[in-house]
């Protein structure tokens, strides 16, 4: 059971690091590339997930932001 804590406890610190060092993560729905194939493989059109970007924010991060912003206008 202490096993289980000490691998939860390095996970919790290290996405903690993550999200601090890279806030950004590909895009999951258009893999980063920023648009989305059709389905008749012609063409295709800008991912509306990431407005184009290939980029999303982490939910972490999201949960960050949130608690400083609530935090920081009390």
């Amino acid at each position: 059971m202490a096993t289980l804590f000490i691998f939860l406890f390095f996970f919790a610190v290290g996405y903690v690091a993550r999200c601090a060092l890279r806030p950004w993560k590909p895009c999951p729905h258009c893999q980063g590339t920023g648009r989305v194939a059709s389905r008749t493989g012609r063409g295709g059109h800008l991912c509306h997930r990431c407005d184009a970007t290939g980029l999303r924010l982490r939910s972490g991060r999201k949960a960050w932001n949130t608690y400083r912003r609530l935090t920081r206008d009390a």
